[in-house]
């Protein structure tokens, strides 16, 4: 029970490190703004919010 416990251990940690180096990269990136809607009554302002996160790359 030991020797399975140490395997799923070392298991765990190889696929914690994989998945953080795979993470390194991964940046929050935000933005807002106003869209101009043309509707029958005319113009109509929007405010518009976006929050994403991408991975790779640089900023």
């Amino acid at each position: 029970m030991k020797y399975l416990l140490k395997i799923l251990a070392v298991v765990f940690l190889i696929c914690s490190m994989y998945t953080l180096v795979s993470c390194s990269n991964a940046h929050i990136a935000s933005s807002a703004g106003v869209d101009v809607v043309w509707g029958s009554h005319g113009p109509r302002v929007v405010p518009s919010m976006s929050i994403g996160v991408y991975g790779g790359g640089r900023r």
